[in-house]
């Protein structure tokens, strides 16, 4: 895909061009004249830390030229079991729970979270209520939440994807931050605050090409049917969601 691709949220690179000129990367790559760089704070201290905590991890692709040709940010969740001595009060549950999470955490920091937490919820539930393991007991939880891609040609194109894929196995894959999985929710900025009756069917054609592109480019496999949610597995033990069942066309 050249031009402009993206997943959700902000519209152009500005925020991400502003991390770049503030401080240096937590690490860098290069790929084909182009180089990632990705910048993340570290977890809270074990005294400070609380038993959900979230993060943001940025990054930015910049060709030659230092212009930036692709940036975009993940948003990560973690459940911590802390110590007794560190439990700060009775809301701590001592074990992670989706639905605590969902409704007590996710929802207090923004709808996307929400929407996010709420549809692995449904997805993993069964299986908690099943075996009380949730999938933070296989790592993180991260919501890939905006993606900006402005190539200028097929090969540049090509290889923002492959440093994107690059992103994810180091960040999310290795063995110390090792996360369970990586939610993606493909919406065409185009459309936001604008899908009506008479430009759905348009808003849906575009946003099931989305859903192809980041099956063949990330290898991410269909979640949820209403909303389009996307999911790749991170750590090879996270069970198989709840596949949910297709509505029958109703009889004429």
């Amino acid at each position: 895909m050249t031009g402009k691709g993206t997943i959700a949220g902000d519209s152009n690179l500005t925020a991400v061009e502003q991390i770049k000129c503030d401080r240096k990367p937590n690490w860098s790559s290069d790929h084909a004249g182009l180089r990632l760089a990705v910048w993340f704070p570290k977890w809270p201290g074990l005294a400070n830390r609380g038993e959900y905590e979230r993060r943001d991890i940025s990054f930015a692709i910049s060709d030659a030229q230092d212009r930036v040709v692709a940036a975009g940010e993940f948003e990560e969740w973690a459940f911590f079991w802390l110590p007794e001595k560190y439990l700060k009060d009775d809301q701590h549950i001592g074990v992670p729970n989706l639905r605590h999470w969902c409704e007590n955490e996710a929802d207090a920091h923004d709808d996307n979270s929400y929407q996010a937490a709420h549809t692995v919820l449904r997805a993993w539930g069964p299986h908690e209520r099943k075996t009380d393991e949730t999938p933070f007991e296989f790592g993180s939880i991260v919501i890939f939440d905006r993606l900006r891609i402005e190539a200028g040609n097929v090969p540049q194109s090509g290889a923002v994807w492959v440093l994107i894929q690059k992103l994810i196995d180091r960040q999310f894959k290795g063995k110390q931050n090792c996360s369970a999985m990586i939610l993606i929710k493909p919406f065409p900025l185009e459309y936001t605050g604008d899908v009506n009756s008479g430009n759905a069917a348009a808003f849906a054609r575009r946003r099931d090409a989305m859903v192809r592109l980041y099956g063949a480019r990330l290898g991410a496999r269909l979640l949820d049917q209403r909303d389009r949610w996307l999911w790749i597995r991170t750590n090879d033990g996270l069970p198989e969601p709840r596949r949910e069942r297709r509505k029958k066309a109703a009889l004429r």
